[in-house]
């Protein structure tokens, strides 16, 4: 299976770190399209209060916040098969991702996408020294195939 197959797999849930209330940012508008369609998708900002609502989902401070919620509401073997379907999109400037990126390893994600310019040489350098799945210098609302009918299994 390819990257982009694995990123795009019908399980796959998105945490758009970097989603904003401002609709003309490139963070609710990556929120926005993954949703329309008919991806999962978690909206991470760091203004945002745990389960704050965000376009009528939960939002999150941090991938911390989130995945803390994933291992309240399962047990070990969901959990962890959840953990391995989430993606990371980076909507964020390069100084501010590489903790996300560390926190992200640390809890077990190894799926990232950058949208252009979000990403740095020491970014995509941690990530494939860790043996993620990265992608990076292309737009995911542009790359993305629609869930219902294009995402593979």
């Amino acid at each position: 299976m390819s990257e982009f197959d694995e990123i795009f797999k019908k399980e796959s849930v998105f945490f758009v770190v970097g989603a904003s209330r401002d609709e003309n940012k490139f963070g609710q508008k990556v929120f926005k399209d993954l949703l329309g369609a008919g991806y999962g998708v978690v909206a991470i900002n760091h203004h945002f209060e745990s389960g704050e609502e965000y376009l009528g989902t939960p939002g999150y401070p941090d991938l911390l916040a989130a995945t803390a919620r994933v291992e309240d509401l399962f047990d070990e073997g969901r959990k962890q098969e959840l953990i391995k379907n989430m993606v990371v999109v980076v909507v964020i400037p390069p100084d501010a991702g590489l903790g996300v990126v560390k926190q992200a390893l640390e809890h077990g994600i190894t799926k990232f996408w950058f949208q252009p310019g979000a990403e740095s040489e020491e970014m995509i350098k941690t990530i494939g020294d860790a043996n993620a799945i990265v992608i990076h210098g292309q737009c995911i609302m542009v790359q993305k195939p629609k869930k219902n009918t294009d995402a593979t299994t």
